[in-house]
């Protein structure tokens, strides 16, 4: 027969498990309402989301798995430290602005795509669009460019684009710098965009013409690095600004420019910022004439 303080050490031995497991609980619904405790010690990306703050799709959506190149993953509207995130589909996406990479600290974690991380693939990170989508991402300090498949959510610091695997910043060049301006345009698993299927299509009678774009041109160099030392004098005073590489009378020159602008008066302005820092000779042009 069992002694009554046997029944008595079980029962508060049981309340102490669960009373502990209330604790974890309130801790982690805590964490998610103040964005605490799931930042990571990484420089190049400080926050990524858990793969289960993520909502799934809704139940009218499509049957099959959620997240497979056949069946992509929206999902409902989601809040990150006071600010609401609307997945969509945006096939004609096109963004300028910073990437950062990720790998180490999240290597072997589940995405929000419910597939497992591995910072040595061709990944990404993207806070609206479907799980997955693939993306043609340009350094455009270097002009490297590669697909990457977007499996992730995220960034969520300093106004970022994109989070890479350390797989894709190595690809692009970036690895040691940890941030790097980038475009991201949607494309198709081959890597082509929608731009680029509709040249497939035959020829119309009707020509449209190419809408208008504006450029400053900074300076001109021999050498990359001189380049690259412009880009990063004139990152703090104007945005997309980049390098591109051409071959006049058989040598390679490396072109520092901003753009593009869709009106002129626009790229005036950015001018006028150039110009202010000493560089004179800066000037604007269309691609009607680069």
């Amino acid at each position: 027969m069992q002694q009554p303080h046997a029944h008595k050490t079980r029962y508060k031995l049981l309340l102490l498990a669960l009373t502990s497991q209330f604790m974890v609980g309130c801790a982690a619904v805590s964490a998610v309402k103040g964005v605490a405790g799931l930042g990571y010690d990484v420089v190049s990306a400080p926050f990524k989301v858990a793969a289960w703050m993520i909502p799934d799709g809704d139940a009218t959506e499509a049957p099959g798995p959620l997240g497979t190149d056949d069946n992509p993953k929206i999902g409902r509207p989601y809040q990150i430290a006071g600010r609401w995130y609307t997945p969509k589909v945006e096939p004609n996406y096109t963004e300028v602005g910073f990437a950062s990479w990720y790998g180490p600290q999240f290597h072997g974690k589940d995405t929000a795509n419910g597939e497992v991380f591995d910072m040595n693939q061709l990944t990404a990170a993207h806070r609206t669009l479907p799980l997955p989508s693939y993306v043609r991402v340009t350094n455009l300090s270097n002009g490297r460019s590669v697909v990457l498949r977007v499996n992730d959510r995220g960034p969520f610091a300093n106004e970022r684009i994109l989070d890479v695997s350390r797989r894709g910043a190595q690809m692009l060049g970036f690895e040691q710098k940890g941030v790097q301006r980038v475009r991201v345009e949607v494309v198709d698993p081959s890597g082509r965009s929608r731009a680029e299927n509709r040249t497939d299509e035959p020829e119309r009678s009707v020509q449209v013409a190419a809408a208008m774009e504006y450029f400053v041109q900074v300076a001109s160099f021999n050498n990359r690095q001189s380049a690259n030392r412009l880009l990063n004098e004139i990152d703090d005073v104007v945005d997309n600004s980049y390098v591109e590489s051409a071959s006049v009378r058989g040598d390679v020159v490396y072109r520092v420019r901003v753009g593009p602008f869709s009106a002129e008066r626009t790229a005036n302005r950015a001018l006028t910022r150039i110009k202010r820092q000493g560089h004179g000779s800066a000037r604007v042009f269309s691609n009607a004439a680069s």
